[in-house]
């Protein structure tokens, strides 16, 4: 009955909360539409070639431009029907032509994946979801592998690792925060660019027990044992358990009992029957009844 009467109190501060996710998606999102139209330089043709040559040789059908903008400090991809890919100004001096090549083909793969429409759909579920720590979890993985991946791609095109490396770094000390709805090349955090940049010079390290592992998990575990309880508990109706057997277990049991014992004891638990209105049968026998005299 608690259960009923606290869930519309739930509900309640539910919608309440979520004003500030979805405030938070909405400026994101504006956010994202202004760096697409303001702020936009034309880049250089040869880039322009680049980027022609590379979408067709990936296989991508849609026609991806490339802009240099004053509004970001890493580059990012933007658009799923009308992919762009924008290219800092501040940082992209610092940085080889080589290592520019791989970074507009890190962008290149995730419009390839189509990451930018994907991306999208998952910040709305974490949004809705927002009290939910396993959907934050779970994008969290779904980010992770989709920069491994477009990693992967940048080394399948022979591209120095090392060269590659240093170009992440450079564009995450130019970076001051990545947009969420934005695919950027350097998104995460400092740790997270770490393990990127290791699994790019193929550094591997040796796997170390996470007690935070242990607490998730142990954190889950206990959630679904309370939840569980919580239902079982809320349900009406009798208990399953019968009448007496709490009883019945305190009647000692004796594993070596007796013959004589057994006897008694299966006499006691099964009573004779009483006849009631007994009918005589006179049955006839063919043997001589023995008297004193013929005796």
């Amino acid at each position: 009955s608690w259960l009923y009467t606290m869930l519309p109190i739930a509900s309640l501060a539910y919608l309440a909360l979520l004003i500030l996710p979805v405030l938070n998606f909405i400026r994101n999102y504006r956010y994202v539409q202004f760096i697409r139209k303001y702020g936009l330089l034309e880049a250089d043709v040869k880039w322009r070639m680049f980027v022609q040559n590379v979408s067709a040789h990936m296989g991508i059908t849609k026609p991806v431009h490339i802009w240099m903008s004053e509004w970001v400090t890493s580059p990012v991809t933007i658009g799923y029907l009308k992919p762009i890919v924008l290219q800092p100004v501040a940082a992209i001096n610092h940085l080889s032509p080589e290592q520019i090549e791989a970074v507009i083909l890190h962008e290149l793969s995730h419009i390839r994946r189509f990451d930018f429409l994907i991306n999208l759909i998952t910040r709305a579920i974490q949004t809705i979801l927002y009290f939910n720590p396993f959907v934050k979890a779970f994008s969290k993985i779904i980010e992770t592998e989709r920069e491994k991946h477009c990693d992967e791609m940048v080394l399948q095109f022979q591209y120095e690792p090392h060269g590659y490396a240093s170009a992440l770094l450079t564009l995450e000390k130019a970076a001051i925060r990545t947009h969420t709805l934005a695919v950027a090349a350097n998104t995460g955090k400092k740790h997270d660019l770490l393990a990127r940049i290791e699994s790019i010079l193929g550094v591997h390290k040796k796997q170390v027990f996470s007690f935070n592992k242990l607490a998730g998990v142990m954190a889950a575990l206990l959630c679904f044992i309370s939840l569980n309880a919580l239902i079982l508990l809320s349900k009406p109706g009798e208990s399953k358990l019968r009448p007496g057997l709490l009883t019945d277990l305190s009647v000692p049991f004796h594993l070596f009992t007796p013959a004589a014992e057994s006897r008694d004891m299966a006499a006691a638990e099964y009573p004779k029957a009483e006849i009631t209105n007994p009918t005589i049968i006179n049955i006839p026998s063919d043997k001589p009844v023995l008297t004193s005299k013929n005796k």
